[in-house]
C-alpha cells in the first residue's frame, strides 16, 4: 500500500512576480489581470492574441489593449516574426555571457532601411501623475470616460496622453475626435491613433478645423451609405479606396442615385462582378462628357455604338465602351 499527501489543486502551480502585486494590481484592470493569470500559466510558451482571446472570452481588440499595458511594463515582449507575445527576461537578472568573444557584424554593402522609430508610451505611474498636475489632462482623461461609458484602459489612457503631449492636439480637440469615432462604432486604440496622427500632419488643432474636418467626414460616410444602398450590398466598412470614389461621385460630381445604378447595372452585366475601378471609368467618362441625367447617357451610348459600328476593326480595343453590352434604352425602361 502506498500513501501521498492530496495537495488538489496544489498539485499544479505557476509562479506570479512580486511586481505584478506590488506595482500593478491598483493600476491593472480585470482584463490586464486575466490576460496575465493565463499568460503565466504558459509561461515559456509563445501566444497569439487569438489564443488569449478565446481563452478570455474577450475580443482580440481588447486583448491586444490588455497585452499593451504588460508589455509597455516590460514584462514581455513581442515576437513581431511570428505575431507572438512572449514573457520578457527579467532586466534586474544579469545578462549571461558566451565564452566566446563576440565578433563585430561585417560591414555590408546593401544599405538597409532605417529602423522605425517609436516613441515610449507613457505607462500608468506616469499619467496618474500628470493627471494630478494638471487640470488639463485630468479633463481630458475624465470626459474621455465619461464618453466611451466605461473606466478607460491603460493603453486608451496612455493613447489620450500621448495623442495630447506628444503629437499636440488640445483635449478639446481630441474630444470630438473620440465623440465621433464613438458616433461610428470605431471608439478603439487603432483607429484613433491613425486619425489623430492623420489631423496633426494636417494642422487639425483648434475646435474650427475640427469641426470641418468631422463635416468632411461625415460627407464621406454619407456618400458611402448613398453607393451601399443603390448597389444593394450589405453595410460593411469601405476600404479607403471605395471611399474616395464614392466621395468622388456623389459630392465631387454630382451623380443621382439613377446614374450610379445604371453604371453599376453596365459594370455587372458587362464582367459579371461589381468592380469600383471599372463603375468609376464609366461614370469618370460621363462626367468628362457632361452627362447628368439618364437620357443623355442613352443618346450617348447609342452615338458610341454608331461609332464603333462604322469604324474598321483593325484590331482588339480597351474601350470601356467596348464592355458596355447591355443596351442602356432597355436599363433605362426598367427604373
Amino acid at each position: 500500500m502506498e500513501y501521498r499527501m492530496n495537495l488538489g489543486a496544489w498539485n499544479s502551480v505557476f509562479a506570479v512576480p512580486c511586481e505584478v502585486v506590488d506595482r500593478h494590481l491598483k493600476l491593472a484592470g480585470a482584463l490586464q489581470l486575466k490576460v496575465l493569470l493565463w499568460a503565466l500559466r504558459h509561461s515559456g510558451e509563445a501566444f497569439t492574441t487569438a489564443a488569449l482571446a478565446e481563452a478570455t472570452g474577450a475580443s482580440e481588440a481588447d486583448v491586444r489593449d490588455a497585452m499593451l499595458y504588460w508589455t509597455e511594463n516590460g514584462l514581455f515582449c513581442t515576437v513581431e516574426s511570428k505575431t507572438q507575445t512572449q514573457l520578457a527576461p527579467n532586466p534586474a537578472a544579469p545578462a549571461q555571457t558566451s565564452a566566446a568573444p563576440v565578433q563585430a557584424p561585417a560591414a555590408s554593402t546593401q544599405k538597409k532601411a532605417p529602423a522605425r522609430i517609436r516613441h515610449p508610451r507613457p505607462d500608468p505611474v506616469y499619467i496618474a501623475a500628470r493627471m494630478s498636475d494638471s487640470e488639463e489632462i485630468r479633463y481630458l482623461m475624465e470626459e474621455a470616460q465619461t464618453i466611451m461609458g466605461n473606466v478607460l484602459s491603460p493603453a486608451m489612457s496612455s493613447l489620450l496622453l500621448y495623442i495630447c503631449d506628444d503629437l499636440g492636439i488640445p483635449p478639446e480637440v481630441i474630444l470630438m475626435l473620440l465623440h465621433y469615432a464613438k458616433s461610428i462604432g470605431k471608439a478603439n486604440t487603432s483607429y484613433l491613433e491613425s486619425a489623430a496622427r492623420d489631423w496633426a500632419e494636417n494642422n487639425i488643432f483648434t475646435l474650427a478645423d475640427a469641426e470641418r474636418k468631422l463635416k468632411q467626414l461625415d460627407e464621406h460616410n454619407r456618400a458611402w451609405k448613398r453607393v451601399e444602398a443603390v448597389i444593394e450590398i450589405n453595410p460593411r466598412s469601405p476600404s479607403k479606396r471605395e471611399l474616395n470614389y464614392a466621395t468622388q461621385w456623389i459630392c465631387e460630381w454630382k451623380f443621382d442615385d439613377q446614374l450610379l445604378r445604371m453604371a453599376y447595372e453596365i459594370c455587372v452585366n458587362s464582367i459579371q462582378k461589381l468592380d469600383f475601378k471599372y463603375m468609376d471609368a464609366i461614370l469618370r467618362r460621363w462626367h468628362d462628357n457632361g452627362i447628368v441625367t439618364p437620357a443623355q447617357a442613352v443618346e450617348d451610348q447609342q452615338r458610341q455604338q454608331a461609332s464603333r459600328s462604322k469604324a474598321p476593326k483593325s484590331g482588339p480595343t480597351y474601350d470601356i465602351e467596348d464592355f458596355e453590352k447591355m443596351n442602356l434604352l432597355d436599363l433605362q425602361g426598367n427604373n
